[in-house]
C-alpha cells in the first residue's frame, strides 16, 4: 500500500484529539492511519509550545516544496478554477492534467484552494458535485401531516460554507436514536472534521429533556462547539 500525505483536516484531527488527551496509538485507529505515521508527524511538526495543526501544515509545506510542474502556478490554479466552475472535481482536474502530460498538482493543493477561497467569500465550493438524493420520495408530503412545523426553523442551506467544506472544528451533527422496545432514545453528537463522537441517553424524545442531554454532553467534555446541526426532528425542536 503506497504512503500518502498527512492531510490539513487530519492534522486538525491529531491536534484536537491530542487536546482531549488521547494517545498517539488510538489517534492512529480513530483517523485510520498507522501509528507510526502519526507519532512521525508529531515529532516532525510540533513546535515550542508543542503540536499545533497549522504550525505542522505549514512546516510540512515547507518541507515538501520542490521545483517543477508540480508547483501550484497561476497558471494551474486559473486552469483548476475554470473546470471547478464547470462542476469538476480536484480528483479529475488533477488526474487530467498528469494524463496530458501538463503542469499539475495534487488533489490536496486544489482542494486546499477551495477551502481558503470559501473562507474568503468566494463560490469555488458550489458547483462540483456532492452526494444527493438517490431515491425520490414516493409521495409528496402534505400540509399538516407529521408532528407540525418547528418555529424559527433554519434550513441547512443556511449553514456558512465552512461547515459543508469541514475545514474548521467546532461543528457539529445532532442525532436521536429510537431503542427497541421503547427503552429509550440514544442522543448521538460527531464532531463534522474529527469525527469525534458523543453519546448519551434519554429517557423520551421531548424536546427539553433531548436538549437538557446534549448540554451535559458538551459540558462534561468541554469541547469547542460553534454550532450544532440537528434534522427536522420535532425532539429538537424548543419552545423557549
Amino acid at each position: 500500500m503506497s504512503y500518502t500525505r498527512v492531510t490539513e483536516i487530519e492534522r486538525s484531527q491529531i491536534y484536537v484529539l491530542r487536546q482531549a488527551g488521547i494517545g498517539n496509538n488510538e489517534i492512529a485507529r480513530i483517523i485510520g492511519r498507522d501509528k507510526g505515521t502519526v507519532s512521525r508527524e508529531v515529532r516532525r511538526n510540533k513546535g515550542l509550545k508543542g503540536y499545533r495543526h497549522r504550525q505542522a501544515h505549514r512546516k510540512a509545506g515547507e518541507r515538501a516544496k520542490r521545483p517543477g510542474p508540480r508547483r501550484f502556478t497561476e497558471e494551474v490554479r486559473l486552469d483548476a478554477e475554470e473546470k471547478l466552475k464547470k462542476g469538476w472535481t480536484p480528483e479529475a482536474i488533477c488526474g487530467r492534467e498528469k494524463l496530458e502530460g501538463r503542469p499539475h498538482v495534487c488533489k490536496e493543493t486544489v482542494y486546499k484552494h477551495v477551502y481558503e477561497d470559501a473562507k474568503a467569500g468566494g463560490g469555488l465550493w458550489e458547483n462540483p458535485p456532492r452526494a444527493k438524493r438517490k431515491r425520490t420520495r414516493r409521495c409528496p408530503r402534505r400540509d399538516g401531516r407529521g408532528r407540525g412545523k418547528i418555529p424559527g426553523r433554519r434550513g441547512i442551506e443556511t449553514r456558512p460554507p465552512e461547515v459543508e467544506l469541514r475545514v474548521k472544528v467546532g461543528h457539529w451533527d445532532g442525532d436521536l436514536v429510537v431503542g427497541a422496545h421503547a427503552t429509550g432514545y440514544l442522543v448521538t453528537l460527531v464532531e463534522r472534521v474529527t469525527r469525534y463522537t458523543l453519546a448519551g441517553w434519554s429517557r423520551t424524545k421531548e424536546a427539553d429533556e433531548a436538549a437538557a442531554e446534549v448540554i451535559r454532553l458538551l459540558a462534561e467534555i468541554g469541547v469547542a462547539c460553534t454550532g450544532i446541526t440537528f434534522d427536522n426532528g420535532k425532539e429538537f425542536a424548543s419552545k423557549g
